[in-house]
């Protein structure tokens, strides 16, 4: 109750009480908490700098990942290479 009076988190939502986060999108923000989560990537194959383009799912960082360690992703699997952030001879 103490965490609801200070009026920065809405009742509205389950996860205000008992901390639910599988119903809710990973972009959902709920006063100062948010689900979202930082990928951070350095080594070989890897740009020095690089930034990805837009989004990125956790899917996304297994594909990629999948990618720098020379292997095919499997058919049923779902993200995407994050070619953005790769050195060239890391995506052939």
């Amino acid at each position: 109750a103490a965490l609801l009076a200070g009026g920065d988190i809405s009742t509205r939502r389950d996860y205000a009480i008992d901390g639910l986060h599988h119903a809710h999108l990973p972009t959902d923000r709920l006063g100062p908490a948010r689900n979202s989560g930082i990928l951070i990537m350095a080594g070989p194959g890897v740009k020095a700098g690089a930034s990805a383009a837009g989004n990125v799912w956790t899917p996304d960082a297994a594909a990629t990942l999948t990618r720098l360690l020379g292997k095919r992703s499997l058919r049923q699997s779902e993200g995407r290479v994050l070619e953005d952030i790769l050195e060239p001879k890391a995506t052939t």
